[in-house]
């Protein structure tokens, strides 16, 4: 089996790097969390105990209706909106308070990697927040194209975001990689037909095409080596 060194000649190259947002450059996942978990709690709702890892990656309706559970269906969906939005409020108050020290470990050194090393840079994520965060963390630079929960239709895991991502590189999917740390993120790279790294401390997302525990050991070679084996 090759290695990561071993790039076939025939290989089309990668030309970009699409990044999701929460949990692979920041950890945002817990404020998400608490916020669905108090707007749920404010209605009277107790919600999942697991809720914080269930709504990785969803949309902000998707994740409603998992916070309210079975009491989401006594909502229309112009009420379930405004409940939204209530939830949105809790979490941009939160997000005043993230710096660029939030940044999770090897983002930056792979953000400086990626750019020397030529390839371009795109961001995919469900977050109607991701240029505030991005600018918050001091990494918008970085990015030439965002996509985020107001430039796509479909959520994840529709691969319309990373689709539109590229788009906006005008790239095919077969020439960009996506890095991603949740289960709907995963499964809409692949569906999309991308390259994928998967993020998981645990050892899980294996449908990914290569999984890494955190962002460190990642640079513009490897991800090359891996985009160069996925072409053959």
């Amino acid at each position: 089996m090759p290695n990561d060194h071993e790039i076939s000649k025939t290989a089309l190259p990668l030309a970009a790097v699409i990044f999701d947002l929460d949990g692979v450059l920041v950890d945002t996942a817990t404020q998400h969390g608490q916020a669905w978990a108090e707007l749920a709690r404010s209605i009277g709702v107790e919600p999942p105990p697991d809720l914080t890892d269930r709504v990785r990656g969803l949309s902000r309706l998707a994740s409603l209706r998992i916070a309210l559970g079975a009491e989401a269906d006594k909502y229309s969906e112009q009420e379930l909106s405004a409940l939204a939005e209530k939830k949105n409020a809790r979490y941009r108050q939160a997000l005043t308070r993230l710096t660029p020290a939030d940044l999770l470990p090897g983002v930056l050194a792979l953000l400086t990697d990626l750019q020397c090393a030529g390839l371009r840079l795109a961001l995919g994520s469900a977050s109607r927040n991701a240029r505030d965060v991005l600018n918050r963390l001091g990494i918008s630079g970085f990015f030439e194209a965002i996509c985020d929960g107001y430039s796509h239709t479909h959520a994840k895991p529709h691969p319309d975001v990373f689709l539109t991502a590229a788009g906006m590189l005008r790239l095919a999917p077969s020439q960009c990689v996506v890095i991603e740390d949740a289960e709907a993120g995963v499964e809409a790279a692949l569906v999309g037909g991308f390259t994928v790294v998967g993020i998981s401390g645990t050892g899980g997302l294996r449908r990914a095409h290569l999984v890494a525990p955190d962002l460190i050991d990642l640079n513009a070679e490897r991800l090359r080596a891996l985009h160069a084996r996925r072409q053959t």
